[in-house]
């Protein structure tokens, strides 16, 4: 029972039971000790047992205690002497006895036992019935509560009134009989009730303690709950009220800020009347007005105002003092209060709505300066705070209507205004330092409230103005980051220097006077120049103000270097558009006049004072443009677009004149149009020069299109005789081989053909360089290639004057370039002809070089070719004008060297065309040296074979199988010519004297190629080719084009419509060369092989089928990458893919030994011989490369 006693609860516990509770436990745990010693004694047989009585008496001493308390607990009727007197009488009676603990024992039984016991079962019985109804109600402690009660009760009857040793009282006092033998009743089943009761006790204090733990833990939770709650209200308020402040500091900073910017008054008033309404927990409506007093003293002037219909502000404009709540608010100089519409509220109007006002005057100096009306949200309340922050924000309002009105008084406000701010700002601090202790406990509100320190320190460091603090000493003890990189100077080391280490203008001594007058005046704002880190001077505007309760000023430092400029720069923009030369002016948004610059007055001949104020259009208005264009003009201007053209205006004498210029729109800053800017310039002269030009280009243009035509006439109408001259003189060449006089006749036909040939050739490249339209065709070109050609083509008439034609090419001269082959070769067949053409002993020297460079790696060279010979020589004072056109150098045997003097003109346009120089050295008698270099020539990889141009060689030995050639030539000269050269070479000629005949020819019998002149009559060429194309049946005919045209147009529209064309006279080489192109040839060869293999003695002639020019060049484009691909990284996919575009591309052409070759790559991939896929696609390479 004492442990569970013990186990109960005893702090805010809800019986009161448990507090003493551990005096029932000492008992028990005393009395078990007795009894303990007591069996002991008992074990031993020892006659006397001191320790079990002084155990067992003191135990009830406790339980005397106990019962004392807890009737006390509902009745306090025993005093706690009570206790004390038991015990000095039970020692008293005591002492007398001879046996003293024997006495003592018996003494505690009555006058201690006993009374306990029953102190004990009236106490439960009293203390039950004084606790809490919830207890009561419960059955369970209801019915303990009982048992332990008798149970308290038998137990002290037991333990009071039997007698100790057998005496019912005292030994020797009343009797020897004990209670039980009086009464009769078995003294063993006594106490086996009581103990019986006893144990239900046990149990049931259990199950009380069991009771109270899950009350206890309700009571906890619900506590908890309670505190929570509590402490989240304080949170709410406590976050509320730190919000709160630091509006009211962001509001305060804010207004104090306005008096550093440039502004207007109303402007200052209309951005407090918005940070007012934007302050949240006012609970304000966003409407509100500002009044300022008028100068008669007696009414309120509405200043500024915000959400105010039109009706409103009319009402309002004017209000006498003591009139409505603004009227009473000034009159009084206090706060007035409305929370609703009533007869207080004198100015009424139609569709009034219900609402609340603050009206606060705005006081200087007790000299009322105005009125701040806020309109209040429905059910607002009143706040003391409210209204003390409301003053506090009016009288700021009231120092920066000040400052605008007097320089001295603004001083004086502002001392006082710093010192409200500064009281404030230290009431604020003193909050703030209270809501940090009060929720220091509370991490989430201590969170909130750092945030809104950093927030306020954010808002200096991170302002775009620099801030100093400094003392009176002038020593910087804060800077803000702004400022550090204003200067480009570190805080720490800012933080160590003086104001005049910065300071440019004022000397030390003016420092310190500057100083003391803030001091004294409490702010200042000026000009001055800071000096920079990198010794940087710059223009800054000062705004600081004197905190004399810390002797520190605050100092805000504006950097104005760029608006400085931007000042200097206007006024210089101002001089130049005054005296600009271009026409300036500028109209408002509905295009009414507002600015012009005297070039305006000059071009136009109005003045200032005639045009502004007037709409542009009806001033300068022409009548030349329609009402659309206007219309066009202004929806593109007022969509902010840059309107740039020509327009036709009227000056003031009604003048018409061109004017070019350009309009746009001005913005405002929101993005507003306000005005529009016009820049024009007087165009009237301009335009009669372009259109004297133009009248003069067209009629050049006429003139060259006369010239152009008159050449290609000439070119064709010469041209057409020379194709029979030099054809027949080939074909009678040949025929009279061996006849030395008429070949002599027959090559000075040709010779002379030539010549006029190339007379009208230069005459045609002159004309084509003059007016600009050569185009160069890089392709790559083997510059060895194009010297051995040509030295071969002088070297004959070389060695018939006794010259020596030497020719030097170093070994580092590039195999390929990238150039135009044609003109390189007649750039140097002139220079070369010309020195052997003037050279008549001595020698001809070729030379080519490599301009040495800074950088000799890459893909590009600079190349120099000289040509020296030991000719006549030329004048020093020709050697200038030896490139102009038509220009012969007079010698006495000019008439022998004859020629056009076209030729040097050419080769210097075409050198120059090339992106080289051409340069002349020379003495009479001696020679001269021609010298032309060519600039950044593009290195070409590609290998040139140097025998593509041996035409000898290829025409000797080729033979064509039996083509069908349609000839479509109206001059029977000219057909005559191409059957002599394509006589020997098996080709059936089919003839046509015009288109028409042509396309007949065609219908009857389908020709393998077609040889078409392009001006025939009945249908030209043109015509027929156009027909034939369009013919699904015969597009794919090749169609060559024949004409005696050169110019390059033509060329150009040949290349349109026809496959290859032609220019007259036509050569035999370059007529073979063309039908190679299009039509499969044999090329006789002597095979040594199969001659040893016959073992005959005569050369066996093989026939071999060769590729045309065409197949060959689409099969080397389209498959020979492919192969060497493979040859690489043979793929057994791609090899297949490769094998089917193959053998697709075979079938038009029917190449046996294509097919041959697929079949063997097939085969070889299904026995996956690697070994002779390889093979096989190495003899396919070899075979298109020969």
């Amino acid at each position: 029972m004492g442990i569970a006693i013990l186990l109960m609860p005893k702090k805010e516990s809800r019986f009161k039971l448990a507090k003493i509770l551990w005096l029932l436990a000492a008992y028990a745990f005393l009395h078990s000790v007795g009894d303990f010693a007591t069996i002991i004694s008992d074990i031993k047989e020892e006659t006397k047992n001191h320790i079990g009585i002084i155990f067992t008496s003191v135990s009830y001493l406790f339980l005397f205690e106990f019962g004392r308390r807890l009737i006390n607990l509902s009745k306090k009727i025993l005093p706690w002497w009570l206790l004390p007197v038991c015990v000095l009488i039970t020692f008293s009676a005591s002492f007398f006895s001879s046996d003293y603990l024997k006495s003592f024992n018996i003494f505690v039984g009555y006058f201690v036992r006993f009374p306990a016991g029953i102190m004990a079962s009236i106490g439960f019985i009293l203390y039950f019935s004084s606790i809490k109804s919830e207890v009561k109600e419960s059955k369970v402690v209801k019915t303990y509560f009982i048992v332990i009660s008798i149970a308290m009760f038998l137990w002290a009857i037991l333990c009071g009134i039997v007698r100790v040793e057998g005496n019912f009282f005292p030994a020797n006092i009343i009797n020897t009989t004990t209670f039980f033998d009086f009464t009769g009743f078995p003294v063993q089943v006594f106490r086996t009730i009581t103990s019986i009761l006893t144990t239900i006790a046990l149990f049931g204090i259990f199950d009380i303690f069991k009771w109270e733990m899950i009350h206890r833990l309700q009571d906890s939770q619900n506590e908890i709950r309670e505190y929570n709650n509590s402490l989240e209200e304080i949170v709410k308020q406590r976050t509320e009220k730190l919000i709160k402040v630091n509006d009211i500091q962001s509001s305060l900073y804010d207004v104090l800020q306005m008096t550093l910017q440039k502004q207007t008054l109303n402007e200052i008033l209309e951005k407090i009347l918005n940070k007012l309404l934007s302050v949240s927990w006012l609970s304000l409506e966003a409407k509100g007005a500002i009044f300022l007093v008028a100068e008669n003293q007696q009414e309120l002037v509405l200043k500024v105002s915000k959400n105010l219909n039109e009706l409103q502000l009319n009402i309002c404009a004017i209000v006498p003092f003591g009139r409505c709540l603004c009227g009473r608010a000034a009159l009084n100089r206090e706060i007035v209060f409305s929370q609703h519409l009533d007869e207080t509220h004198e100015n009424t109007y139609n569709g009034i709505t219900p609402h609340g006002h603050y009206c606060i005057p705005i006081i200087n100096d007790e000299t009322v300066l105005g009125v701040i009306n806020v309109y209040l949200k429905d059910g607002y309340v009143s706040k003391k705070e409210d209204e003390e922050f409301l003053r506090v924000f009016a009288s700021l309002g009231a120092k920066i209507i000040i400052h605008y009105k007097s320089d001295e008084e603004i001083r004086a406000l502002t001392s006082e205004l710093e010192m409200r701010v500064e009281e404030r700002t230290e009431q604020l601090a003193v909050i703030n330092k209270n809501l940090f202790l009060e929720i220091e406990e509370h991490k989430e509100t201590e969170n909130l409230l750092l945030e809104s320190n950093e927030r306020y320190e954010t808002l200096i460091k991170t302002s775009l103005d620099g801030f100093w603090v400094v003392n009176t000493e002038g020593r910087i003890l804060e800077v803000n980051d702004a400022y550090c990189l204003m200067l480009g100077c570190s805080r720490e080391k800012l933080l160590t220097k003086h104001i005049t280490d910065i300071e440019v203008i004022e000397s030390e001594e003016k420092t310190r006077e500057h100083i003391e007058k803030i001091i004294k005046q409490g702010w200042d704002r000026f000009k001055t120049k800071h000096r920079c880190a990198d010794g940087k001077i710059i223009d800054v505007e000062i705004s600081t103000v004197f905190i004399s309760s810390q002797k520190i000023f605050l100092v805000f430092i504006n950097d104005i270097t760029q608006r400085k400029q931007a000042e200097k720069e206007l006024i210089k923009l101002n001089k130049a558009v005054e005296s600009s030369s271009e026409i300036i002016f500028m109209t408002d948004k509905d295009g009414v006049i507002t600015f012009i610059n005297n070039e305006f007055t000059v071009v136009y001949g109005y003045r200032a004072d005639e045009v502004v104020g007037k709409v542009t259009p009806r001033i300068l208005k022409s009548g030349m443009m329609e009402t659309k264009d206007y219309e066009a003009f202004w929806q593109a201007i007022m969509n902010k677009q840059v309107i740039k053209g020509d327009l036709i205006n009227k000056t003031k004498n009604g003048k018409l004149i061109h004017i070019e210029g350009s309009a746009n729109a001005v913005f405002d800053e929101s993005g507003d149009i306000i005005g529009f800017l016009a820049i024009q310039r007087d165009i009237t002269e301009r335009k009669k020069i372009e259109e004297d030009r133009a009248n003069a280009k067209k009629t050049a243009e006429d003139a060259n299109r006369m010239k152009s035509e008159f050449l290609a006439n000439m070119s064709h109408e010469i041209r057409t005789p020379l194709n029979a001259i030099i054809g027949f003189s080939n074909i009678l060449k040949e025929k009279t081989a061996g006849k030395l006089i008429y070949t002599e006749y027959l090559d000075n036909i040709i010779q002379s053909s030539r010549v006029l040939l190339s007379l009208i050739n230069d005459i045609l490249d002159l004309s084509k360089v003059e007016a600009g339209k050569m185009v160069i065709d890089y392709q790559p070109v083997s510059l060895k290639n194009i010297i051995k050609e040509i030295h071969s083509v002088f070297q004959l008439k070389a060695k018939e004057k006794g010259l020596l034609l030497n020719i030097q090419i170093l070994d580092d001269i590039p195999e390929s370039i990238i150039t135009d082959e044609k003109y390189l070769k007649q750039i140097l067949f002139n220079l070369i002809g010309n020195a052997v053409k003037f050279t008549h002993k001595g020698s001809v020297d070729i030379a080519v070089n490599i301009i040495p460079k800074d950088n000799t790696k890459g893909s590009k060279a600079d190349l120099k070719f000289t040509i020296k010979d030991t000719g006549i020589g030329i004048p020093s004072d020709k050697l200038i004008s030896i490139f102009e056109p038509f220009l012969q150098i007079e010698h006495k045997d000019s008439h022998k060297y004859g020629g056009t003097g076209l030729g040097l003109s050419i080769t210097k346009r075409l050198v120059e065309l090339l992106g080289g120089t051409i340069s002349v050295e020379s003495q009479i008698g001696k020679g001269s040296v021609f010298s032309f270099s060519i600039f950044n020539i593009e290195i070409s990889s590609l290998r040139i074979d140097e025998n593509k141009n041996n035409e000898n060689k290829l025409f000797s030995k080729i033979r064509f199988k039996n083509p069908v050639l349609l000839l479509a030539e109206d001059i029977l000269s000219n057909r005559m010519v191409v059957k002599g050269y394509l006589e020997s070479l098996k080709i059936i000629i089919i003839e046509a004297e015009n288109g028409e005949e042509c396309l007949n020819a065609i219908r009857k019998q389908r020709p393998d190629i077609i040889l078409m002149d392009m001006q025939m009559p009945v249908m030209d060429g043109y015509t027929a080719i156009n027909i034939i194309k369009s013919d699904d049946a015969l597009k794919d005919i090749p169609i060559i084009a024949l004409s005696a045209s050169g110019m390059k147009q033509q060329k150009e529209q040949f290349e349109k419509v026809a496959d290859d064309f032609l220019i007259k006279p036509i050569y035999k080489n370059e007529l073979l060369e063309k039908l190679i192109k299009y039509l499969p040839y044999e090329e006789l060869t002597e095979n040594i092989k199969e001659h040893e293999k016959h073992l005959t003695e005569k050369p066996v002639v093989l026939k071999q089928i060769k590729l045309s020019a065409k197949v060959k060049e689409e099969i080397v484009a389209k498959f020979m990458p492919s192969i060497t691909k493979l040859q690489e990284a043979l793929n057994i996919d791609e090899l297949q893919d490769f094998v089917k575009k193959l053998e697709k591309f075979n079938v038009k052409n029917k190449i046996a030994f294509i097919d041959e070759h697929c079949n063997n790559i097939i085969k070889n991939i299904i026995s996956f011989n690697i070994e002779k896929i390889l093979d096989n696609l190495k003899q396919l390479k070899e075979f298109i490369n020969k």
